[in-house]
């Protein structure tokens, strides 16, 4: 299977690839170190050709620079908005931290009244002073908004009474728990004892009982394979008595001790305890 391959534009003039940056930072208005802007244009611009147009910009004071921890972060130079009185009516600052933003948003509250008069007062504001304006309710936006999710997120969250419920709980199971799990270890602590104690013998006699019957089943098995040999080995010349006399066997009458038929008869009372019964 083949695999489809794209090329990267690259961008190489100078004023091109400023426009793009510029671009770039009005759009999203955050700060971006050289790498991560370089990621964020798709590679598109070199990244050595990218610092040295983030250093000319800083030059001409359309960005500002935040060094933090040998990291150079770069962002949007935002105008300070005049009064028609020619009063300025938000500083300049040099941090893109909540505190800035939090200031810019309640300068432009407070404004809002005087800027929202009247269109006459809109229109006396030049280009620049309300393109400025916009990028500060932008930002305001964009922090309302994010702390708003935060917020939300937060809400979901168990409360401290309800994790310390639910700690009380989840601690109660577990005790509940321990005592179940010692009381089964007791129990069979006990049990074993039992069975390997004084009140064993119910235990031994039901081992016995089993291993009894067990040697009976093989005898009735083996008695009956040598009948059948005998009958296909010497047919009709020669009755049961003789063919065993003739072998060297040994009848069950003449034992006095038939396994078949009565065996060895276990004692009622002893059956009843293990649970066994008459019948093999």
């Amino acid at each position: 299977m083949g695999t489809c391959k794209t090329d990267i534009k690259r961008v190489k003039d100078v004023s091109e690839a400023t426009a793009l940056v510029l671009d770039w930072f009005e759009r999203h208005n955050k700060p971006a170190t050289p790498q991560s802007l370089t990621d964020a244009l798709g590679s598109r611009v070199a990244k050595p050709l990218l610092q040295r147009i983030l250093e000319q910009l800083h030059t001409e004071e359309k960005l500002h620079v935040k060094d933090m921890k040998r990291i150079r972060f770069y962002y949007l130079r935002v105008l300070p908005l005049l009064h028609p009185d020619g009063a300025t009516t938000i500083q300049q600052h040099g941090e893109p931290e909540d505190e800035t933003a939090i200031a810019i948003g309640e300068s432009d509250m407070a404004s809002a009244p005087e800027v929202g008069a009247g269109a006459e007062v809109c229109e006396a504001l030049p280009a620049d002073a309300r393109a400025a304006l916009l990028r500060a309710v932008g930002i305001s936006a964009v922090q309302l908004s994010e702390r708003s999710r935060r917020l939300a997120r937060w809400c979901e969250w168990p409360s401290s009474t309800e994790r310390a419920a639910k700690c009380t709980d989840l601690a109660r199971v577990v005790c509940e728990l321990r005592d179940g799990l010692d009381r089964l270890q007791s129990r069979h602590a006990e049990e074993s004892a039992e069975a390997h104690g004084n009140g064993s013998w119910a235990w031994r006699a039901h081992r016995a009982v089993c291993r009894y019957r067990r040697a009976r089943r093989h005898w009735v098995q083996r008695k009956d394979w040598a009948m059948r040999l005998l009958e296909a080995t010497a047919g009709d010349a020669h009755t049961p008595v003789e063919a065993a006399a003739l072998l060297g066997c040994t009848t069950d009458e003449e034992a006095g001790v038939s396994f078949e038929d009565t065996a060895v008869v276990l004692p009622v009372s002893l059956l009843r305890e293990p649970g066994l019964s008459q019948r093999w």
